[in-house]
């Protein structure tokens, strides 16, 4: 049973918030890209299974394509901590740079203290839904 399958058994998700932390900066701007395309594909799938998301990665990049300058944790960290306020649960899809991540780290470290359910979704577990972007 998949990570995902397993949350929905044990949670009434229909019925929360989710959170859904990712990394997105890096030097290459086609990684932050695909990083983009991956998180918002798996929010697509959760809000299609009838799940309530936040999903920080999807809206910012939509508002640095439409102009907004600033990017970066420094800059989104207050908007974002306010949501895992109103969130229930964060996720945390692990790709490929989420340890490292100082916002995802942030996140996590946040959650914990309101003592917020965390759990680690594993990106492949997406697979299907990834490949039909390409």
């Amino acid at each position: 049973m998949s990570h995902y399958d397993q949350c929905r058994e044990h949670s009434q998700l229909s019925k929360k918030l989710i959170y859904i932390a990712s990394p997105f900066s890096h030097p290459s701007r086609w990684v932050m890209k695909l990083r983009w395309a991956i998180v918002t594909a798996i929010g697509a799938k959760l809000v299609n299974e009838g799940i309530h998301i936040f999903g920080p990665i999807t809206e910012s990049h939509a508002y640095d394509e439409f102009g907004v300058e600033q990017s970066g944790w420094e800059f989104w960290r207050e908007h974002d901590l306010l949501m895992i306020d109103k969130c229930d649960e964060l996720w945390v899809a692990t790709m490929k740079g989420w340890m490292q991540s100082k916002g995802v780290q942030s996140e996590i470290e946040y959650a914990k203290k309101l003592g917020k359910p965390i759990h680690y979704i594993n990106i492949f577990d997406y697979l299907p839904e990834l490949l039909e972007l390409i």
